[in-house]
């Protein structure tokens, strides 16, 4: 943590006068490249696993939208939509790019949120040597990011991209900011290249440090716009002016309030820019329902959750065991410990006042935790959770710039053996590297990651029927429709009114072939929330296979008044449409279908379907091939395509269309029936009609 060139340092703020040793100048990038292979291989595992069904769907695995690539159309509906309670247009479009180059596998989102992860260890390493000089103490604080087990969830989740993308751009504008504020503003920092000394500060023209503010300003949009955590930003460029930039001073006493209106008032247009994101953040979640009402979660309620669990934060950092993807939300915390939190925090936060002059690094690691915290803290609780690991991805920095910093000038001072440090340094970060290895291997599938999280945390009766029911949609993916059922039923005895779990619960039943009781718990999930258009859509379809059409029509329009976007219930309503004979107003949910999805192959089967039955087969053929060309390996496009030829009097295309429904699906009904009238009727001699 601290080295011979450190120590020509005084506490807390740069020399005058650079070190005299002197390091080549590639040697930081060395240490750079070597910190990103080391993260790499340490989070190499994550490339092999899958899907883990908890938001994966929403992000990638299910959304039709994503898994097409980057499009123009993609581009409007990132920007345009709040899907999933969110605003971050930037993130659907990274993960569209994944999709373009790797199609719909785990392994590219898992890849580029390695390779973020690892590019952000680095940026943090060359951040903080460029601002305090310090080549060895910032190094470890970039391994410490790297290798800490709370990261796990934010690099291995496939869901949390806007984690590790957003904290990507946050750092670049972090860096921007610094080229920007400490050339102009600290003149007398060093100019040596040596490995403990900043590089390149000076005096920079006005117009060159304006250039570096407003790219700055872009970094931080580009970031919020990938997640809006990173509204406090401004804040944390306020600290590092404080510390180690030095452009906000305690002496003389009278000119620090001048000096902060004045930095503050500099940063006016990233404050817009975060206050504008909030704002849209906020709206989407409360729309979306993320948000929870401050009715059904007392404000004093939020307030002890947010003190305990700052403590919490600080516990995990030290010693990070039974972490968990959720960490359930009590009614209330008991007093003692929330009496606790508050002298702790307090205790503390007061220290770091006390010793800032002599300290300035306590004071800004401090208040960097507590305060890029604060929107996450939940104040504004958002979901069911107490807490998260993957909202320490930022926050947990300030406390690696106390930690390291502390004890390299306490070691410094007192002059303690280089050799003995170097060993407790590498100690700690080998312990939390296998830690991080072993908390990795529960995220290489659903199952194991919700079975944990069952085991290591204390749960209410709403948190437990949540675990419960993702564990379940784990086991319904793996195929293990009676585990998936237990695990269902399991969460509605912790929590019956739970709309979702009724609604997987009547899927795994149907898939077991109990249509009346799957249809039962479609309905116990509306009853529940009427306004839940997945529910009604798969209402509608059990009733489709009743047969009865009246009743499964009237669900899937009541899903598109929730949803009118919704492919699949206009798919599946002009599926029903036809089977009532309704064949124009059928093709003119197809048609609609197409329109929203052109690669929805299922879609032109049953618009040409519809047009077959009005007599038009040109306009089958036409939407058939289309759908051949999505897909060549659809039986069902296939067999209809040969109908289509055989009604036009083109029986060797007929044939050659059957004969690909045999190779692809020999079962598939009716096709040896067309066969064999093929071979029963009269050849054609006047050719196709």
């Amino acid at each position: 943590m601290s080295n011979h060139g450190d120590r020509k340092w005084p506490v807390g703020r740069p020399s005058k006068t650079a070190p005299s040793s002197a390091a080549p100048a590639f040697r930081p990038r060395l240490i750079g490249l070597i910190l990103f292979l080391v993260t790499i291989l340490l989070y190499l595992p994550v490339v092999q696993f899958g899907f883990v069904g908890y938001d994966d769907g929403d992000y990638f695995s299910s959304n039709w939208r994503v898994l097409k690539g980057l499009s123009l159309n993609g581009a409007g509906w990132a920007f345009g939509t709040g899907f999933a309670a969110n605003w971050h247009p930037l993130t659907w479009l990274s993960l569209m790019l994944d999709a373009g180059i790797f199609g719909n596998r785990a392994i590219g989102p898992h890849f580029t949120n390695l390779i973020l992860h690892a590019a952000n260890a680095v940026l943090l390493f060359h951040l903080l040597r460029r601002i305090t000089g310090f080549t060895w103490r910032s190094l470890v604080v970039g391994a410490l990011f790297a290798v800490h087990p709370l990261h796990v969830e934010s690099v291995a989740w496939i869901s949390e991209r806007k984690d590790v993308l957003s904290t990507f751009f946050g750092l670049l504008a972090l860096y921007a900011y610094a080229i920007y504020a400490a050339p102009a503003r600290n003149p007398s920092f060093p100019r040596s290249s040596s490995s403990d000394s900043l590089t390149s500060f000076g005096p920079a023209p006005a117009s060159r440090g304006r250039w570096r503010y407003w790219l700055a300003l872009v970094f931080f949009v580009l970031g919020l716009m990938s997640k809006p955590m990173l509204v406090t930003l401004p804040f944390v460029m306020l600290l590092l002016d404080f510390w180690p930039l030095q452009r906000l001073t305690l002496e003389p006493a009278g000119q620090f309030f001048q000096q902060l209106r004045r930095l503050a008032g500099e940063k006016w247009p990233f404050l817009v820019m975060g206050a504008l994101s909030c704002g849209v953040t906020l709206w989407v979640q409360f729309k979306g329902g993320a948000a929870r009402p401050l009715g059904l979660l007392p404000f004093d309620a939020r307030l002890e959750n947010a003190v305990v669990s700052y403590l919490r934060y600080l516990g995990k950092a030290v010693w990070p065991t039974n972490l968990a993807v959720l960490y359930p939300l009590p009614d209330h915390w008991p007093a003692a410990l929330v009496v606790l939190a508050v002298l702790v925090l307090g205790a503390v936060s007061l220290a770091t006042i006390w010793w800032s002059r002599r300290c300035p690094f306590l004071t800004t690691g401090w208040l960097w935790f507590l305060g890029t915290l604060i929107p996450v803290i939940g104040l504004v609780q958002v979901g069911i959770q107490s807490m998260a690991d993957r909202y320490m991805y930022i926050p947990i920095i300030g406390l690696f710039i106390l930690g390291v910093w502390s004890i390299s000038e306490a070691v410094a001072a007192w002059k303690l053996p280089q050799p003995a440090l170097t060993l407790t340094a590498t100690f700690i970060l080998a312990t939390f590297a296998l830690r991080t290895r072993d908390q990795l291997s529960y995220w290489r599938d659903g199952e194991v990651l919700f079975r944990h999280a069952i085991a290591v945390t204390e749960h209410n009766d709403l948190a437990a029927s949540h675990l419960e029911n993702n564990l379940g949609n784990s086991l319904y993916h793996q195929g293990q429709l009676e585990a998936a059922v237990e695990h269902y039923r399991k969460s509605l005895q912790y929590f019956p009114n739970y709309p979702l779990a009724h609604n997987n619960l009547g899927i795994a039943l149907l898939a077991q072939g109990q249509i009346q009781a799957a249809m039962s718990e479609y309905s116990e999930a509306l009853r529940l929330q009427p306004k839940y258009a997945n529910a009604h859509v798969n209402l509608a379809d059990a009733l489709l296979q009743c047969h009865q059409e009246d009743a499964a029509i009237d669900h899937y329009r009541r899903a598109l008044a929730i949803e009118p976007d919704s492919a699949q219930a206009l798919n599946t309503l002009g599926s029903a449409l036809r089977h009532q004979g309704k064949f124009s107003d059928a093709a003119a949910c197809g048609l609609q279908v197409i329109r929203l999805r052109p690669d929805f192959g299922g879609g032109y089967d049953n618009l040409a379907e519809a047009f077959l039955a009005e007599g038009e087969v040109e306009n089958a053929v036409r939407f058939l091939r289309q759908a051949l060309r999505l897909d060549p390996a659809d039986p069902r496009a296939n067999f209809l395509l040969g109908t289509a030829f055989a009604r036009q009097g083109n029986t060797s295309e007929a044939r050659h269309q059957f004969g690909q429904v045999l190779k692809l699906a020999p079962d598939f009904p009716g096709v040896r029936e067309q066969i064999n009238a093929l071979e029963n009727a009269k050849p054609n001699t006047n050719g196709p009609g």
